[in-house]
């Protein structure tokens, strides 16, 4: 049944919020497919291998792949101007647009049921007249969740932390543009005339650049990718657990995958064959994704713990709070009172570290 469930095809009304059947101010259908990530380049030669030719792409992907050095420059910027000023880019492609372009917001809408899950958790506002732009999370309108997530990291009162804004960054719009690619190879596997369209690029490809990005040793934790970010968590928990689970194995495992599946789905003619092509896509692209959601969870975990240790920083108090608002809403759709709890125990009253009852928080 999961396979089946998108934000398209869901009964609204075995619901108690209605969110799935509000509508989009902005005139986009559900086959206008992140326009904005593919009109980035206009170059036809394929991107040279990621990760040491462990993903080979099949389109060129640079113009993703450059959205990890932004974030690094971010990283590395000395002062809240310098910062801003490479996120805050409205041309097309640029991290600012992942998430702020009505055609690519509504694309993902329609095709990542992550997406909608998301919106349905962060919603805070009355239902708006049921226009999507009128629903509203922390008095920005809810589909631009990322976008305020990131804003609200800018401005906050403890001050501009260079490492926390990238890391923000990372961890809303290029986590989310990830799990959009993946979910759009799926759609596009049903609607490959949607692969003729002169922009186009590899949807997995996609997938790849933005997890993967110009990361280059898969053993290495340094860099700005969602990559080495997700090495950097595994190693902490490595160290404690003793595990050899690597979220990052799985998933490229199941990129590549995913790549064939979707290069034969693009190749066949038959319409039967292409349906279950299609599912058994969904079935990889939701691994994947579950597997993307483990370094959420572990940042999570781990972000508490240290602010248990460092009660009086304020910057562990402000990664528990990113870091509950990224991975929390999962759960939202299971279990609503374990989520509305630690959202308020780690989002809502978490102005401070003071303001963490952490212990509670932990069950402590």
């Amino acid at each position: 049944l999961k396979t089946y469930v998108s934000a398209q095809n869901i009964n609204c009304d075995l619901l108690t919020r209605d969110i799935c059947s509000a509508s989009l101010q902005s005139d986009v259908g559900g086959d206008e497919i992140f326009p904005i990530i593919d009109s980035g380049n206009d170059s036809q030669e394929s991107s040279a291998g990621l990760l040491s030719d462990q993903y080979i792409p099949t389109s060129n992907i640079d113009h993703i792949l450059n959205l990890t050095d932004q974030l690094e420059a971010i990283e590395s910027a000395s002062d809240y101007s310098t910062a801003f000023d490479i996120y805050n880019n409205d041309d097309p492609g640029s991290l600012k647009s992942l998430s702020t372009d009505s055609l690519y917001t509504a694309g993902s809408f329609n095709t990542n049921p992550l997406y909608p899950i998301y919106m349905y958790a962060l919603w805070q506002s009355a239902n708006g007249d049921g226009i999507m732009d009128n629903k509203e999370f922390d008095d920005s309108p809810v589909g631009l969740f990322d976008h305020t997530i990131i804003m609200d990291e800018f401005d906050k009162k403890s001050g501009f932390n260079a490492q926390l804004t990238a890391e923000t960054i990372r961890a809303t719009n290029m986590w989310m543009a990830a799990t959009n690619a993946l979910y759009a190879g799926v759609h596009i596997c049903s609607n490959s005339e949607l692969a003729d369209e002169p922009s186009y690029v590899n949807s997995i490809d996609k997938a790849a650049a933005f997890w993967i990005g110009t990361h280059k040793d898969p053993d290495s934790s340094e860099g700005g990718s969602l990559y080495a970010w997700s090495n950097r968590i595994d190693e902490k928990f490595a160290e404690l657990s003793g595990s050899d689970f690597d979220a990052n194995v799985k998933i490229l495992e199941g990129l590549n995958a995913m790549q064939s599946e979707f290069a034969d789905c693009l190749g066949s003619s038959n319409a039967t064959e292409k349906e279950d092509m299609a599912y058994k896509m969904r079935v990889h692209a939701d691994d994947v994704a579950r597997y993307m959601t483990v370094p959420l969870a572990q940042s999570l975990i781990h972000s508490l713990a240290i602010a248990v240790d460092s009660p009086a920083s304020i910057d562990e108090a402000d990664r528990v709070i990113l870091y509950a608002l990224v991975a929390l809403p999962q759960i939202r759709i299971c279990d609503k009172n374990a989520y509305n709890g630690l959202y308020d125990m780690l989002v809502t009253n978490a102005k401070s570290a003071a303001g963490i009852d952490l212990s509670k928080a932990l069950g402590m």
